[in-house]
């Protein structure tokens, strides 16, 4: 993708092209080629590294002949669908002007006529209208700031923070200690905001409005559709989403586990780049990792899949020096550290672009949650019994507690509380910012409700969005087929009764990806990869008590104070002396937290 970013100098300041100098010194980066595109009162930049296959015009598009401009990030899925509407034959028009041929058309709710991963800025200077639009899930960010009465946005939040503010609001400290949990919209600066996926703003002269374009809590559960009907379009809407993806003008790879979601976007983006030489897939499981104490080796079924499917293996090789650089990169705001690792194996291979299963969990291959309340609230209790197998009253009642009633009427069971982890001890917060670390959004009484709190909290755009941003830097993509809008709208109308078959849960993408996949990928039920989280803990573990054998800077760090330092790391070496693994690994993944937070400030404030 491209990095976009500018400003509309509503009225004089002297600061304004100061402001936008500032923001693009925080965005630039090694490969990084800087495009202007500045119209009127308008100054924006388009962000391409050298690797980036798209030249500038395919982002922007001025029509002087309606004095309006369209700055965009990102793709559309349905460009193919719109020239047909518009009765265009030209398949080379820019996306930028389609978009901007779908604005004259359809007015500012246009974006409702699409499907892909975009942020969209059009500035409509006939009506002295801006309007700032977010794609359907949240893949492209996109956030902006009034200062000085001049807007600014950027596709990178934390970079915008930076540039124009120096405070660093505490919450966004707290979302490393959180899961970051109803913490979404939190940024380093609370006079930033981001554009909420599924959303647009509209900002005229005397007017600032958040509008809502899509409602996917609409949709109603197509109680007559069979397995059949759902295992053929689903089938033919997977195959859809893939093929719009694979833009053959990228050198193309995906991520690649022993799990469905990954394996079947590899295999059919495989099928799609059948005449690239090399098709890469990148795992996280630890290479050098033995297999002493490992029950199941989800290695094998990475290779199995590379056998069957041609794909070239990468193995997963991560070290302390590979770690520290995921702690000392400020513009890095997910867990997701092995991704910085993948990123730098993907630029040495000349990857540019990276299929993804991420989303699956969540919606087409959701696995457990929702299922069992929609059975047992809809009175299908035969169901249920079918679905568990078991009629032993006392197994059919922990399987309700766990699945029913905890999640309806006491989710708070699952807090990290009962991990023998307690946050009051080690931080010092108010009862509101304890509230907030300790928030769980996951109440739910139906599978319908699961998809759309995952929504509601933006779950899914928290790492697409890191994703975007610290890719472009490295001058890749990322790709989610299993986040296709058409995909999302139609399992929602799927009953939960056909999400599941002869004790096997997940059974569309099971059924579907017979002769995709290999039997033994196919038929896996666990989600645990041991060797992973064996390789974690050793790589973890030993840079956690490097960390607290030199905490001198992070102890004395002003915006850290709320912190105990000496009863964490007392209780941290307590846990690592019993070997427990997830006692000790939740002590240490949170003094990791911490180092992050402290890395951020110094750079932040830099």
């Amino acid at each position: 993708m491209a990095i976009i970013y500018g400003g509309i100098q509503n009225q004089y300041s002297k600061n304004f092209n100061d402001n936008l100098f500032s923001i693009q010194n925080n965005l630039n980066w090694v490969g990084a080629q800087f495009h202007e595109v500045n119209y009127k009162d308008f100054k924006g930049r388009i962000l391409i590294h050298e690797n980036h296959p798209y030249s500038p015009t395919h982002y922007y598009a001025i029509d002087k002949s309606v004095d309006t401009l369209v700055l965009f990030s990102g793709t559309l899925y349905n460009k193919v669908d719109l020239l047909s509407k518009f009765k265009l034959a030209d398949d080379t028009m820019s996306t930028a002007n389609l978009i901007l041929c779908a604005y004259k058309t359809w007015g500012e709710q246009f974006v409702s006529k699409l499907n892909g991963d975009f942020a969209i800025v059009i500035y409509d200077f006939a009506k002295s209208a801006l309007y700032f639009y977010r794609d359907h899930v949240g893949v492209q960010p996109l956030a902006y700031t009034k200062k000085g009465g001049d807007y600014f946005f950027s596709s990178d939040a934390i970079a915008l923070c930076k540039s124009l503010y120096k405070d660093v609001d505490k919450g966004y400290l707290l979302k490393w200690l959180s899961g970051a949990y109803g913490m979404y919209s939190i940024l380093p600066s609370n006079r930033v905001q981001k554009i909420k996926p599924g959303h647009y703003l509209s900002i005229s002269a005397n007017s600032l409005k958040e509008n809502k374009y899509w409602f996917p809590e609409k949709i109603k559960i197509d109680k007559h559709l069979t397995l059949d009907t759902v295992k053929s379009e689903i089938t033919a809407l997977l195959q859809r989403a893939v093929s719009t993806r694979a833009d053959k003008r990228f050198f193309a790879s995906a991520h690649l586990s022993g799990g469905l979601d990954s394996s079947i976007v590899a295999s059919l983006a495989k099928k799609e780049y059948a005449q690239q030489k090399d098709f890469y897939g990148f795992s996280w499981s630890a290479a050098e990792e033995g297999t002493e104490n490992i029950s199941f080796d989800e290695r094998q079924l990475v290779k199995d899949t590379c056998e069957l499917t041609g794909i070239k293996e990468v193995p997963f090789f991560i070290t302390d020096k590979d770690y520290k650089e995921y702690e000392d990169d400020w513009r890095i705001a997910t867990y997701l550290y092995e991704e910085v690792k993948t990123r730098k194996d993907a630029q040495n291979l000349g990857v540019n672009l990276i299929f993804s299963g991420w989303g699956g969990d969540e919606f087409i291959s959701i696995n457990n949650r929702g299922i069992d309340a929609d059975l047992f609230f809809n009175l299908q209790w035969a169901a249920l019994l079918k679905k568990h197998r078991t009629y032993n009253p006392i197994s059919l009642v922990k399987r309700l507690l766990v699945n029913v009633l905890i999640p309806v009427f006491y989710p708070q069971l699952y807090l990290r509380d009962s991990e023998n982890f307690n946050i009051q001890r080690y931080f010092h917060l108010s009862r509101s910012e304890r509230r907030k670390v300790n928030y769980y959004p996951m109440s739910y009484k139906s599978r319908q409700e699961v998809h759309l709190k995952l929504f509601k909290e933006n779950h899914l755009a928290d790492r697409t969005e890191d994703w975007a941003v610290n890719g472009s830097r490295k001058g890749i993509e990322y790709r989610y087929p299993l986040l296709d809008k058409d995909i999302i709208e139609y399992i929602l109308k799927v009953p939960s009764r056909l999400l599941y078959k002869d004790g096997y849960r997940r059974i569309i993408l099971r059924e579907i990806s017979e002769g995709l996949l290999p039997e033994s990928v196919r038929w896996h039920r666990s989600k645990f990869d041991e060797v992973k989280f064996a390789g974690e803990k050793k790589l973890l573990d030993g840079y956690c008590k490097t960390i607290m054998d030199n905490p001198i800077k992070m102890e004395s760090n002003p915006l850290l104070n709320f912190i105990n330092f000496k009863v964490l790391f007392k209780d941290t070496r307590n846990a690592f002396e019993k070997g427990d693994m997830n006692y000790s690994g939740t002590h240490c993944r949170t003094v990791l937290y911490i180092k992050k937070m402290h890395k951020f400030i110094e750079a932040y404030k830099s």
